[in-house]
């Protein structure tokens, strides 16, 4: 039997769904079933995962990642901690669709990485979200010094619902 960090960390590797199951079973963190009805709501990120694909975010039902929110929020920081850059990506992207200003922290720390393509993954995040939380943060960020990220700001900024 694995440990449960061994479960975590097979789960950011390969996006293996029992792996994160048997994560959560093992540690009793969080309540499983739960988590299951979150996976089967982001069931087309995977399937768009396994394939190499892009996933379309417009197709996840937004009431649906809200009414099981917890579960949600829990996958989506387990993917955020992959070192694979489709899963961060997707991990963060679901933090933005959730609108919780309490995930906020995560995005954050995204937008202030080095690496550029992670900056640009957080901006197009908050750009999912409210814009009560997110335009002052991307508003303090069209000052970046790098005008890749201040076109992907523009960008987050004139999409955003006022």
């Amino acid at each position: 039997m694995e440990s449960p960090s061994e479960n975590l960390r097979r789960f950011q590797k390969d996006a293996d769904i029992d792996a994160l199951l048997a994560h959560v079973n093992t540690t009793g963190q969080n309540d499983l079933d739960e988590v299951r009805a979150a996976l089967a709501n982001l069931e087309l990120i995977f399937t768009a995962l396994t394939y190499g694909e892009h996933p379309n975010f417009a197709l996840l039902d937004r009431s649906l990642l809200q009414l099981h929110a917890r579960g949600t929020a829990y996958v989506a920081r387990a993917m955020v901690g992959s070192d694979r850059a489709d899963l961060k990506s997707a991990g963060l992207q679901i933090i933005g669709l959730l609108d919780d200003p309490h995930l906020m922290g995560i995005l954050l720390e995204a937008l202030h990485s080095e690496t550029t393509w992670l900056r640009l993954t957080a901006i197009e995040a908050l750009g999912r979200m409210s814009a009560a939380y997110s335009r002052p943060v991307l508003e303090t960020m069209a000052q970046h010094e790098d005008l890749v990220t201040r076109r992907a700001v523009a960008e987050a900024l004139a999409g955003l619902s006022i």
